[in-house]
């Protein structure tokens, strides 16, 4: 019996190991009889695939599993506009600085007949709490310049 076989014979008996360790013990029973280099770095590439070979097949059913699972999405985007919308630009003034955003006036009405709402957007992340605070405000300024 060669080094290899002696070295799966020994793995194979002891079935509480996993396949890691189980590689581990193949490679150092070849290392600790071997007095070639070469073939024991051989033994240990080619465990080293089997069990890369073995993890890779796991995780691939693992995928297949999930994707039998996963229901089917379906995305669809009209080819017409829903609706149009009209950016105003304006600015808080509060403390002696400027805060920029943008209105956001959707027009038209979906199809129940119901108008869209406003929108406000800040030109810059960083703006204070008081400020963002007044968004209510700025959509109602806005309503009423409309009217």
């Amino acid at each position: 019996m060669n080094i290899c076989a002696q070295a799966v014979t020994n793995g194979s008996q002891k079935r509480k190991l996993t396949w890691i360790t189980w590689c581990l013990q193949v490679v150092s029973v070849v290392q600790q009889t071997s007095q070639d280099l070469w073939s024991a770095c051989s033994v240990r590439k080619n465990i080293c695939r089997c069990y890369v070979r073995n993890v890779m097949m796991q995780r691939l059913n693992q995928k297949t599993m999930e994707k039998q699972n996963e229901e089917v999405n379906q995305i669809v985007i009209n080819k017409e506009a829903s609706f149009v919308e009209v950016w105003h630009e304006g600015y808080i003034e509060s403390k002696g600085e400027r805060h920029y955003f943008w209105l956001i006036d959707p027009q038209g009405v979906d199809p129940r007949g119901n108008e869209y709402a406003p929108e406000v957007r800040w030109f810059y992340a960083r703006v204070p709490k008081e400020v963002r605070a007044m968004y209510n405000s700025i959509i109602e300024a806005f309503k009423q310049t409309q009217k």
